[in-house]
């Protein structure tokens, strides 16, 4: 099994070839960036956003809706934390 330093990987492949280097080519970084503004629902709706949270180890989870015209006005919200989530019923 080879070791990796700084770029270069030392395989054992054979005798002679366990000290020679081999270069690999850099990987190359890709940054994802999306960056969602909230939209209004059309005139006369109402827009529901919602999202959630597990946490395993604590055997929680927690929700959130928030409730929107079409002006952006908050027409009612909730939050909710969940105990013992991920227990049988």
């Amino acid at each position: 099994m080879g070791t990796k330093e700084a770029g270069h990987m030392s395989t054992a492949s054979s005798e002679g070839e366990r000290d020679k280097p081999h270069k690999f080519p850099p990987s190359p970084l890709i940054a994802h960036s999306s960056v969602q503004k909230w939209k209004p629902p059309d005139h006369g709706l109402v827009k529901i956003n919602c999202d959630g949270a597990r946490f395993a180890k604590e055997n929680k989870a927690g929700i959130g809706v928030v409730i929107r015209n079409s002006e952006g006005m908050v027409l009612g919200s909730l939050s909710k934390q969940l105990s013992q989530a991920f227990s049988p019923l």
